[in-house]
Formats: C-alpha cells, sequence, structure tokens
C-alpha cells in the first residue's frame, strides 16, 4: 500500500482511536434490519465496526479514490461508492430503516447535515455524526444563544438533535485546529410547512444576526409600515434579533408570510 498524503481539499482529518469508533456505534443502536451510510469513510477505522455490527446493509460514500485500498472490505453486506457525497447522497436508494453513521469531513458539515433533513427520500431513522464541536453547539443551541443560526432552527424544527459526547482533536490525524463531538439527529421527520419560504425568511433575517428583525426581515420585504399589525397578529416582538426566536415563533412567522408573494 502506497504512503497516503491527506488534502486539505477533501476536509481529510482520520480518527485515530479505536475506542472511540466503538463508541461511536454502541451509540448508533444498530440491528439487523438497518441499512447503514457511512460518508467519508476515510482510512476504514469506523467501517470495519459497522460491517461488524448487526446492520443488513453498509454503504460507504468516499470522494477519494486513493483511498480505494484502505477499504476493500470482502464482505457481502458492503458497498463502497466513490462520488462526491454532496451530488450522491440524495440519490441513494436503500431500503429503510436508514441511519446516517459518519465522521463528516468538515468541510461539507452543513450541506450534509441539509440534506440529511430535507433532501433524502426516504429520509433516514437518525444520525449519528462527528462535527465539529462549534457546529455541534450551534446545532444544539436555544434561542438567545449567540451560536443560534439558520442550521439551528432548520434542525431543531425536523429533528431532536443531541450531543452525545465530546472528541480531543489528538484523536486524528492530521490534528486538527478544534475540537469535535458526536451528535444524534433522532426523530428525523418530513416538516409540515414550506421549507423554500423558511430558508428564504432565515437568510434574510440572519444576514443581518445582531441586527433587530425590523431593520433586516420587515425592512427587505418592505412591511416596516406594518409592524404592529404582524406583532398583533403573529406575537412576535420584531424588536428581538433573529437567534432570539425559537422554532414555534419561525414557523408562526412563516406561516403568516406564506401568503405574501416573496
Amino acid at each position: 500500500m502506497d504512503k497516503f498524503s491527506h488534502k486539505k481539499s477533501f476536509g481529510q482529518n482520520f480518527l485515530t482511536n479505536d475506542k472511540i469508533a466503538k463508541h461511536i456505534v454502541e451509540a448508533a443502536d444498530i440491528v439487523s434490519k438497518d441499512t447503514i451510510i457511512e460518508i467519508g469513510p476515510g482510512q476504514g477505522i469506523l467501517t470495519k465496526k459497522l460491517i461488524k455490527s448487526p446492520a443488513k446493509k453498509v454503504i460507504a460514500i468516499e470522494a477519494d479514490r486513493q483511498l480505494e485500498d484502505f477499504l476493500n472490505f470482502k464482505d457481502k453486506k458492503f458497498s463502497l461508492i466513490f462520488a462526491n457525497a454532496i451530488h450522491k447522497l440524495p440519490e441513494i436508494i436503500a431500503d429503510s430503516p436508514i441511519s446516517i453513521i459518519s465522521n463528516l469531513p468538515y468541510n461539507i458539515t452543513s450541506p450534509i447535515i441539509n440534506i440529511i433533513l430535507t433532501g433524502m427520500n426516504p429520509l433516514p431513522e437518525k444520525a449519528i455524526l462527528m462535527v465539529q464541536k462549534e457546529v455541534a453547539e450551534r446545532l444544539t443551541s436555544k434561542s438567545g444563544d449567540k451560536n443560534r443560526g439558520i442550521l439551528s432552527v432548520i434542525t431543531q424544527l425536523i429533528c431532536t438533535v443531541r450531543i452525545l459526547f465530546g472528541v480531543d482533536r489528538a484523536n486524528f490525524m492530521p490534528e486538527p485546529h478544534v475540537d469535535s463531538a458526536v451528535v444524534e439527529l433522532s426523530d428525523i421527520r418530513k416538516p409540515d410547512m414550506d421549507m423554500n419560504l423558511l430558508g428564504k425568511i432565515l437568510k434574510w433575517s440572519f444576514a443581518g444576526k445582531r441586527k433587530k428583525l425590523k431593520n433586516t426581515l420587515l425592512k427587505t420585504l418592505n412591511l416596516t409600515n406594518q409592524e404592529q399589525n404582524i406583532m398583533h397578529q403573529t406575537k412576535i416582538d420584531f424588536n428581538l434579533r433573529p437567534e432570539d426566536l425559537s422554532v414555534d415563533e419561525w414557523k408562526k412567522l412563516t406561516e403568516y408570510l406564506q401568503d405574501i408573494t416573496l
């Protein structure tokens, strides 16, 4: 096997601690009917344990063909796909229930989480993901938290999210500049609202994160002169900043604005 050179362009920071890989698989509570999808298997430390789990099928999506020798596992339930996961994941056809279990490459974390939550058919039952610690904190941040952003709202709207455990940066090669954490996304469900509209509203609102909603969202929609009426109808205070709103308030605001041409 030739010496492998890590590529920054692929966000390659490979997990090296076997005990952590075992802990991730144990946290996933895999059963014999499960289809597991792993994104960015790298050199296969987690993949090996997924294959040994009770799962019915394990599918790994890897962007770097130079890792083929590391991932050449001879097991009938294992499939390896070389592709860009952002493009390939929505195309995967697999039997339910599906679980996504991955040490995600840092450079594709946000788009992959968006695809897991809104871009797969069928939706996965759950996801166990290693992400940067700051991303984990953002995903679980509550209203009023300065870390709260668009991904926080969308994630909490569609599923239940919690941090399972932290992982020190020393457990990766090459060692990244930040620590990581393993998060669980469970009870993933199809949202009962217009997600395209919500996405626009969140984008406009968080474009000026430290600004009040009346100076971002209402101004963008030319609704400043209707502030009092909208406040009365929605019970939302537009003197608040976007990170201050709860998931229920974002839903209420989206439902109110859905009849307006945006």
